[in-house]
């Protein structure tokens, strides 16, 4: 009896002790996730992405034609490039003549449709400054005592059907955020309609979205502390791609380019930037026949604080997706 009991003592004894080892060496992870993004047959759709969650919500992108920033400090308003939305600065005169406007007059006068480097900077709408004029906003004038924003300028909205619409910012509230504008059928003396967008009524967005044709507004994007980057179509700037399909990060967001022997560094021995086209789309190219993966690593700082590495490893364009593989770091 007395060696049964030594017997089953030393048992428990080594299975005491082979749990107290595993629970000590046992390291944890972080591996790899292999996801996608999946924007449809000619990328129709806007994909808004979460490094830490994965796809947050997908908007189709032909909804919306104007969006009105949110915040205080950004007078900005986007105009839907990505969908071919154009905007033209009316030269024929101020917001005064706004009845007059009848054509197009300068084809070459073509507003861009956002900043490469900000959300909210250098919108379609802020590209008719002054250089000599600090207070010049593009599309109006800031007034230091009252702060709201009156607008002086007209443009020329080409709708991605083909139809143009003249199109006036009158005013920028500086209390409420409020953005009041004024649109026509381009043709002398045509009948306008004032709308207001309120943004300060969703302070968890970017910016606030508004359809031309169907004269309504739209909530499309997540809260801006759930995404780190959409996947969209967007004008580049670049001469040789007007039109492009890639990734925008976040506001806030940065990341960093890994080219080469860049590849082999640590997310804490490289320069971050906030540029939000700083993935943008030559992570990919065509070759004649189909897409391949050019630059596939990225880290990126996300909106959780965390760090990532962010691997492309493939592109359909035929279906529209985009695969990828995303690590936390830290």
């Amino acid at each position: 009896m007395k060696s049964k009991l030594i017997y089953f003592v030393a048992i428990v004894a080594v299975l005491l002790s082979s749990c107290k080892n595993d629970s000590v060496v046992t390291p944890i992870v972080n591996k790899a996730k292999i996801d996608s993004l999946v924007s449809g047959a000619g990328y129709a759709n806007d994909v808004y992405y979460s490094l830490k969650n994965g796809v947050v919500k997908t908007e189709p992108r032909a909804e919306w034609d104007l969006a009105f920033a949110t915040i205080a400090k950004s007078v900005s308003i986007l105009i839907n490039s990505g969908s071919k939305d154009s905007l033209f600065v009316w030269k024929g005169g101020a917001i005064a003549d706004f009845d007059k406007a009848a054509a197009l007059d300068n084809k070459k006068n073509l507003a861009t449709s956002f900043d490469s480097l900000s959300w909210y900077n250098h919108s379609a709408f802020e590209q008719n400054t002054s250089p000599t004029n600090p207070y010049d906003q593009g599309w109006g004038i800031y007034n230091g005592t009252t702060h709201d924003v009156a607008g002086d300028s007209v443009y020329i909205l080409k709708l991605a059907s083909g139809a143009y619409k003249k199109i006036a910012i009158i005013t920028r509230n500086a209390i409420t955020y409020a953005f009041t504008f004024k649109i026509a059928d381009l043709a002398a003396n045509a009948t306008s309609e004032t709308v207001t967008i309120t943004p300060a009524s969703y302070p968890t967005k970017n910016f606030i979205y508004y359809s031309v044709v169907n004269k309504t507004v739209i909530d499309r994007e997540p809260d801006k502390t759930t995404w780190d980057f959409v996947f969209t179509k967007y004008d580049s700037k670049i001469a040789d791609y007007p039109l492009v399909t890639g990734i925008l990060t976040n506001e806030d967001v940065s990341s960093v380019k890994l080219v080469g022997a860049d590849s082999t560094k640590v997310y804490t021995a490289t320069t971050f930037t906030k540029k939000i086209s700083n993935i943008g789309f030559d992570w990919k190219s065509f070759n004649g026949s189909d897409y391949v993966i050019k630059n596939p690593y990225y880290f990126v700082h996300g909106v959780d604080g965390n760090y990532y590495q962010l691997k492309f490893t493939a592109f359909k364009y035929t279906t529209g997706v985009t695969l990828f593989t995303v690590k936390k770091l830290n």
